[in-house]
């Protein structure tokens, strides 16, 4: 817990921070968020009360999005989640190859707080959250999710059917720290699993940027025809085209497999292999006694704004 002179240098220094709003966190325990039953790992927490579950026995109860500035983003806006493709290996030499494996170098800039209004957002399975409430500070325990990917090929539901989503050929994730809880625990037929590739980012403190380089293979190669290779190929040869989104309008990892696209910039692209505004999720630990303290002072922010 935060002593007395922690707590007043962070009122002290509010009136700085409120001039350098950026994206949003936000709480994703049930409640604020709701759903029905059965969309957490059991025994653990079936019905997901406790946040985002990882295959590591870790809940983690706060996410973080890239909302564009003045929709709960700001300073870093959309960049807040930002991935660059740094390398793609071909089949073979020439243009048009297919891609048999590619490296992201991804980054999360903490730019808490974010000033809205920003969207509610919903998953595959039938969560929504809709609150005003964020947290501001320190992102202790950081986790980045990729839902374009598959932890292991031999990983997979038992049937395709939704709230799964093929895509093929398969892209695996190589160098994974864990792996991230999707679906229901309650289908008999297809039960959920912790399906989803994820990396450890570690403390993010408010204002730096945490960087990893993701490492993936392509299961028998990808062909020029794929509307996932363009986005590679672009963001690979101009160096600043980002193929990473997590918009206020997903919710945890809100669809899985999912696409890849150029993040273009705007609120909420209209892309149709945009399932809801994300393909990466970003999730982490409030830092001990100041989630409510700053919570309040953003919300009293918000109305000074408005």
């Amino acid at each position: 817990m935060k002593n007395k002179s922690q707590i007043a240098t962070l009122l002290a220094t509010f009136g700085a921070i409120s001039t350098t709003w950026a994206a949003v966190a936000l709480d994703i325990t049930s409640p604020p968020v709701v759903g029905p039953p059965g969309t957490g790992p059991s025994p653990q927490d079936p019905n997901a009360k406790q946040g985002q579950w990882f295959s590591d026995n870790k809940a983690l109860p706060y996410e973080f999005h890239d909302n564009a500035t003045n929709f709960g983003g700001g300073t870093s806006g959309t960049l807040a989640i930002k991935g660059i493709v740094t390398s793609i290996t071909y089949a073979a030499p020439g243009a048009n190859q297919p891609i048999i494996a590619f490296q992201v170098s991804a980054s999360i800039t903490n730019d808490t707080p974010g000033i809205g209004p920003w969207n509610p957002g919903s998953n595959s399975h039938g969560e929504t959250l809709n609150t005003s409430i964020q947290y501001v500070g320190d992102m202790p325990g950081t986790r980045m999710t990729i839902e374009f990917a598959l932890a292991d090929l031999n990983l997979q539901p038992n049937t395709w059917n939704l709230p799964y989503t093929q895509y093929t050929p398969e892209i695996i994730a190589n160098n994974e720290d864990t792996t991230a809880w999707y679906c229901f625990s309650n289908d008999v037929q297809n039960p959920g699993n912790f399906y989803v590739p994820a990396w450890d980012f570690g403390n993010i403190p408010m204002g730096q940027t945490a960087t990893r380089l993701l490492d993936f293979s392509v299961n028998l190669g990808m062909l020029n025809t794929d509307p996932r290779y363009n986005p590679l190929v672009t963001s690979f040869n101009d160096g600043v085209s980002d193929i990473l989104m997590n918009r206020t309008t997903s919710l945890k990892i809100s669809n899985w497999v999912d696409g890849i696209w150029v993040d273009n910039g705007s609120p909420y692209p209209s892309e149709e292999s945009a399932l809801l505004n994300s393909n990466a999720s970003v999730f982490f630990i409030p830092e001990a006694g100041t989630s409510a303290l700053l919570s309040l002072l953003g919300i009293l922010a918000l109305r000074r704004r408005r």
